[in-house]
């Protein structure tokens, strides 16, 4: 799942480029709102395109896309075209949930008080 951010860079990163098809292809991102089914198109660059294990992509919200707060669809494809929003002809890289909020609260850790007991199987 991406987690995204309203008012920041957002870093996504992906694993695409062990499925293109072809050299140097626009990376085409599609994002549908799971409640409104709005779409939202933009393309991003792969900042990590010497990397085979990961690709990581930068999207600035809502400076480069403005998306409402809640959960999205994300398709990503590849296209030899810039400015090409023919998604529906284009090979699909990866299908991802997203979420976009304006704040995120932060991880909670458990700390042992102490009075924990820590159990083990046989001996």
């Amino acid at each position: 799942m991406l987690h995204l951010k309203q008012n920041t860079t957002n870093e996504l990163y992906l694993v695409c480029d062990d499925i293109v098809t072809i050299e140097s292809p626009i990376y085409l991102f599609r994002f549908v709102n799971s409640q409104t089914q709005k779409e939202s198109l933009i393309e991003l660059e792969n900042e990590l395109s010497s990397n085979p294990r990961a690709d990581k992509f930068t999207l600035i919200l809502p400076d480069d896309l403005d998306l409402n707060e809640g959960d999205f669809r994300c398709y990503v494809y590849e296209s030899t075209t810039p400015g090409d929003e023919d998604w529906e002809n284009m090979p699909i890289l990866a299908t991802v949930k997203a979420e976009v909020k304006t704040i995120f609260e932060a991880d909670t850790t458990y700390e042992t008080d102490g009075t924990d007991t820590v159990y083990k199987e046989g001996n």
